[in-house]
């Protein structure tokens, strides 16, 4: 089972960097911004990668089992505990208010929560908002990193082995935004110290991530929530100057205490592909 698993799990990162990669370069070729109509049907397209490429090698896999596991855990609500539920909904905005508190604290400047009330005083406004977010990053891509590479990844390694390498190629996938003009990874600069305070803190997100995962009965479906969560606070909470730095902080900090609290496997239950 561990040989298929590692050839299904090269097959995916091939197939899921070769397709995003594709039209995410030909965006950035095209020299035009992001928000024109080409660059976002671009952008969508190889956003759809992860999950587009966990879809095509679970239907071409014979194993009748694997399909319906995987369906299933995208799906079904009840793997998720109450508890869970809040965790996935609260663990996000609590972390960023924790970083606007800190650097408010530290450096004696205010924080704008212009945006947040702006968005709160028109509340029809949020169901674009919530569409765009949630079919933007956590569907296109949680059925294929938690839902599919994950998996596979803790047949060979502990969980918070499995996370980190998994951080790191979910970072790398990343790349080529950094060179399509207008969008938040190109703002940031490749090369500058932002990109790496980006890439970290995609880290304690995957830790967390997995976490949740291991506590709710490999539910694809609690990736997708929570990976929802990071991007939604982000349209709430405008990152200040030196904010990343107190989130990346505070996110590393209540990683590094599941850790210890919950072990290697990130569960009470010893909940690991390699256990």
């Amino acid at each position: 089972m561990k040989s298929k698993s590692s050839r299904q799990l090269l097959q995916y990162l091939a197939v899921t960097f070769g397709w995003t990669w594709f039209f995410w370069i030909v965006a950035a070729l095209t020299g035009k911004q992001a928000d024109s109509f080409s660059v976002i049907l671009l952008m969508a397209l190889g956003g759809l990668g992860p999950a587009g490429s966990a879809i095509l090698l679970t239907l071409r896999d014979r194993d009748i089992s694997q399909r319906h596991d995987f369906w299933q855990r995208l799906v079904d609500f009840r793997r998720i505990r109450p508890v869970w539920y809040l965790i996935i909904f609260l663990t996000v905005p609590l972390t960023s208010l924790l970083a606007v508190w800190t650097r408010t604290l530290l450096t004696a400047e205010s924080y704008s929560f212009e945006q947040a009330l702006t968005l709160l005083s028109r509340p029809l406004s949020l169901l674009p908002l919530i569409f765009t977010v949630l079919f933007f990053g956590p569907l296109p891509e949680e059925p294929g990193w938690r839902g599919y590479a994950l998996d596979r990844l803790l047949f060979h390694w502990n969980a918070v082995t499995s996370s980190l390498i998994l951080a790191i190629v979910w970072a790398t996938w990343h790349i080529p935004l950094f060179f399509i003009k207008g969008t938040y990874q190109q703002e940031i600069g490749f090369g500058t110290p932002g990109v790496w305070l980006y890439m970290a803190g995609l880290i304690p997100e995957t830790i967390l991530m997995t976490w949740i995962f291991n506590n709710t009965r490999r539910s694809t479906l609690s990736a997708i929530l929570f990976h929802f969560m990071i991007n939604f606070t982000g349209h709430f909470l405008v990152p200040a100057q030196g904010f990343a730095v107190y989130r990346l902080a505070w996110a590393g900090m209540i990683a590094l205490i599941i850790i210890l609290i919950f072990g290697r496997n990130l569960s009470k239950n010893g909940a690991s592909r390699d256990s």
